[in-house]
């Protein structure tokens, strides 16, 4: 028996797929069945949920406007910044700015104080004396002193030991021990 030529068989197998597909085509051409009726509607206002119903229907009277949240003129508990959700920036634009704000004022800035060098030390049987910021000291003496940073200072001399002058510094409480500077 002889087989026959591939171009025959390739012809046949062009004409089979033609042919099925004509007949399919031809099946599916017919007029389209008539529609199901519609169901009887159930809706009522009752039945409707909140997310179905329409925009404005008697029971929902009042519409909800959207919100932006960048919107300046609406306070923060309701519109807040999306972005930065714990930020307080725009808590100011809502502050009762009628109130007037309380604020410590501390007066005018206190002077550094003054600093103060004890650079020598004389004692004597009969005299003691202390030299502080280049005045000299005896007990009991009160000279008006300038302090390394300028400012100006009362200074009252109480005692005077070996390594240290004790004084007294006008505006401070307490007595002051000022040891003698040592030199390396």
């Amino acid at each position: 028996m002889s087989q026959p030529s591939p171009l025959k068989l390739s012809t046949r197998a062009c004409l089979g797929a033609v042919m099925a597909v004509t007949l399919l085509a031809a099946s599916g051409c017919g007029k389209n069945p008539a529609p199901a009726p519609p169901k009887p509607s159930t809706n009522s206002l009752a039945s409707v949920s909140k997310t179905n119903a329409p925009a404005a229907t008697a029971t929902n009277a009042v519409i909800d406007q959207s919100i932006s949240y960048f919107d300046d003129r609406i306070p923060p508990p309701r519109a807040r910044d999306p972005f930065f959700p714990m930020s307080h920036r725009r808590d100011d634009l809502f502050a009762d700015h009628t109130k007037p704000k309380v604020v410590f004022d501390p007066g005018p800035p206190k002077p550094p104080p003054a600093t103060l060098i004890c650079s020598s030390i004389v004692i004597s049987p009969s005299l003691r004396i202390a030299v502080i910021n280049s005045k000299q000291f005896t007990p009991g003496d009160s000279y008006v002193v300038t302090g390394l940073n300028g400012t100006k200072v009362t200074v009252t001399c109480k005692e005077i030991n070996a390594h240290s002058a004790i004084v007294q510094i006008e505006g401070e409480p307490g007595t002051k021990e000022l040891f003698l500077k040592q030199t390396p």
